[in-house]
């Protein structure tokens, strides 16, 4: 994440996270979850790779890990960005080791967009000059501090 307090939140609004979100294209919201449902998502990590391995499904058929995908912090901050009819695309994946290994070991580091699909087809190309905007906001949770340490995510102005 590119060290900038602009795209950051300390306290969790979904109206400023919105604000934020459409200025930036980003917003990292810091302290989102408590530790009670940081310990949920990461006992939901540990049973996902024990039942699916490395050959983990999209989060939506993780029995421990699917109800992130309708957690209504995460559905009012969607609703603020896209308006009330919410679509999930089943776009999403599990980036988790119990120990270091390759995930960690080679991050993704090449400078991309995470934008796909079009109006006509979400699972298609993404197209950069169509007239019909195409709204679609991706949502992430790290369960890493990065603040000290490299790897982290980093986001250049205006690519996502």
């Amino acid at each position: 994440m590119i060290a900038s307090e602009s795209y950051t939140v300390e306290t969790f609004n979904p109206d400023t996270v919105a604000e934020v979100c459409r200025r930036n294209g980003v917003c990292l919201i810091k302290g989102f979850f408590d530790a009670n449902e940081m310990q949920r998502i990461q006992d939901g990590l540990v049973e996902t790779d024990q039942r699916f391995g490395s050959m983990r499904p999209d989060p939506l058929s993780c029995p421990s890990l699917n109800w992130l995908l309708v957690h209504p912090r995460i559905c009012d901050v969607a609703k603020m960005l896209l308006g009330d009819d919410l679509v999930y695309y089943t776009n999403g994946s599990i980036n988790y080791e119990a120990e270091i290994g390759p995930l960690t070991n080679t991050p993704y580091t090449a400078l991309h967009s995470d934008a796909a699909g079009n109006p006509q087809n979400v699972h298609g190309n993404a197209e950069r000059n169509t007239e019909e905007p195409f709204p679609a906001y991706r949502f992430a949770i790290y369960m890493q501090d990065y603040t000290n340490s490299s790897g982290g995510v980093r986001v250049a102005p205006g690519s996502h």
